[in-house]
């Protein structure tokens, strides 16, 4: 069996009664990781950050290099439904408050050039 990555805020005595647990019933984990100011940590391919203000960040980086702007002399149906996914899927993991641009954008199913031009204000 396997499970896709874990994200979980315990203190050490959770994490302590969590691994004995999990030793017990013979499961294979990976290592628990602790994010601290010096140590970052990889989640579902993004990257978790913590200042020493204790303000936690999270990047996807490669995602976010893929987004492309909708030219005017490309298929825009095509390049329209697939950047909208794109900018959604950062949106609703990473910036909540892009959901609804994006929620707008998925209405639009025969996109015109000012479709495209507020699709792309918000990719941008």
């Amino acid at each position: 069996m396997q499970t896709d990555d874990t994200l979980f805020l315990g203190n050490a005595n959770y994490v302590t009664i969590k691994e004995t647990k999990l030793k017990k019933a013979s499961y294979l984990t990976k290592p628990i990781d602790e994010l601290s100011t010096t140590k970052n940590l990889t989640f579902n391919r993004g990257l978790i950050l913590r200042d020493s203000d204790r303000t936690v960040y999270l990047s996807q980086k490669k995602q976010c290099e893929k987004i492309k702007i909708i030219k005017s002399n490309s298929n825009l149906k095509s390049s329209y439904i697939q950047e909208r996914a794109r900018g959604a899927y950062i949106a609703s993991t990473y910036q909540p408050e892009a959901v609804f641009s994006l929620s707008f954008a998925a209405q639009i199913t025969q996109p015109e050039a000012k479709d495209t031009e507020y699709l792309n204000t918000r990719l941008q």
